[in-house]
């Protein structure tokens, strides 16, 4: 986001927590959360399933909010199966990644990418092709807006229909600059279906393993415990090399204070714990997709509209049939 010296300032402030680096494990159920007295710690961050994961603090217009930051890579098969990479996952930055080669395309992609605490729509870069559509699940079209090049080597939109506000992308798949690309007018949707083209003239059909629902439980210091939505806001698919990158992002404020942040996903190879029953697990799968299913998405700046302490999400989550969970 460049349009405005203020919000470029405020993006030069953000705080990368370096130590979360390596792909977590699934876990098992939620349990209660328990409050804090310090209400000024920084919360704590952990991660569930095939992720590269880090946290940001980030001020801006929206306030103090933290800014989950992640990448899950797919290797991408002839006939457009995409199978998540777990051995050779391309990695995020760190806190020690320097701040001056962010404009670069490098093993970790785009730096900038990744430094910018919160993006309005999801950007779309492709090698050795082209996207021609994106599908939602339902068969509608979504709007693509392409991106062009600006003085310092990053992309953003400059059509008619810009927003006051553009947000501005480094163009990298990988190590690799391509062009200027595409963005949305919102988000993809983790079942959203892609038409793209070689640049040998053969067409491929991609779609994410269903389901692919990633969020935030965010736990806070007054015990409630809320599912956050997790948004794609970059999609990088190298045909050449046959790979997809998808970086994901989740906003949530500072305050009230937060203890614990953890990335999780409904994903189709995930499973019941293990003192979970089949049937408990189908049941709180489904109550967790219809509690994100209702959660609007952030339009005109950071924080996530479902982070909220107060609001009531689905108790199937947490307990069978919806009973009330007890604090420990």
């Amino acid at each position: 986001m460049r349009m405005q010296p203020f919000a470029r300032l405020l993006q030069m402030m953000l705080l990368v927590i370096p130590s979360l680096l390596l792909a977590g494990e699934s876990g098992g159920r939620p349990d209660a959360a328990s409050p804090m007295a310090d209400e000024s710690a920084i919360a704590e961050f952990s991660f569930h399933g095939p992720y590269r994961a880090y946290m940001m603090t980030a001020e801006d217009a929206a306030g103090t909010y933290y800014s989950v930051g992640a990448k899950l890579t797919f290797s991408l098969e002839s006939d457009g199966t995409l199978v998540p990479e777990l051995g050779d996952a391309e990695p995020t930055i760190t806190g020690a990644t320097d701040e001056s080669t962010d404009f670069e395309c490098l093993e970790h992609g785009g730096g900038y990418n990744q430094r910018t605490a919160w993006f309005p729509y999801t950007a779309m870069f492709v090698r050795g092709g082209t996207l021609e559509r994106v599908r939602s699940a339902e068969g509608g079209v979504r709007k693509l807006r392409a991106m062009s090049k600006e003085e310092d080597g990053s992309v953003k939109y400059m059509g008619d229909s810009a927003r006051a506000i553009e947000y501005s992308f480094v163009p990298c798949v990988g190590k690799h600059r391509v062009d200027p690309g595409l963005r949305l007018d919102s988000y993809m949707d983790g079942s959203d279906r892609l038409l793209l083209r070689l640049d040998t003239g053969k067409q491929m059909n991609l779609r994410l393993p269903q389901p692919f629902v990633p969020f935030v439980l965010a736990r806070y210091q007054n015990g409630a415990m809320i599912p956050v939505p997790v948004r794609i806001v970059l999609a990088s698919i190298d045909l050449v090399d046959r790979r997809v990158v998808l970086q994901l992002q989740s906003t949530v404020a500072m305050s009230p204070p937060v203890r614990k942040l953890e990335l999780r996903a409904v994903m189709k190879d995930t499973e019941p714990a293990a003192d979970e029953t089949a049937a408990r697990y189908r049941e709180r799968t489904r109550a967790v997709l219809d509690d994100l299913a209702r959660c609007a998405r952030p339009v005109d700046q950071a924080i996530e509209p479902c982070a909220d302490p107060t609001r009531k999400p689905d108790t199937r989550i947490f307990l069978p049939g919806g009973r009330k969970p007890k604090a420990d």
